[in-house]
């Protein structure tokens, strides 16, 4: 017997799962971030005051070096 693979479009379907990604300011997890969007996740960027997360990304400042700054940010 022979297993059948899922399709792509349900392995990428995110639709109610949340996504925090560190560094969505930057190109690679904003581009991260993006994409994670796209398939439904509502998702957050976490980064560094000031720096603007991607359209469509929920912005959570926090610097990721900093325990005790995650922790304030995420139980806000």
């Amino acid at each position: 017997m022979t297993a059948v693979a899922p399709s792509l479009a349900a392995l990428t379907d995110l639709r109610g799962r949340v996504a925090v990604v560190a560094g969505a300011a930057g190109a690679i997890g904003g581009a991260i971030a993006t994409r994670l969007a796209e398939c439904g996740a509502q998702t957050f960027g976490l980064d560094l005051p000031g720096r603007p997360a991607p359209a469509g990304i929920s912005a959570i400042e926090a610097d990721v070096t900093d325990e005790a700054s995650v922790t304030d940010a995420l139980t806000e």
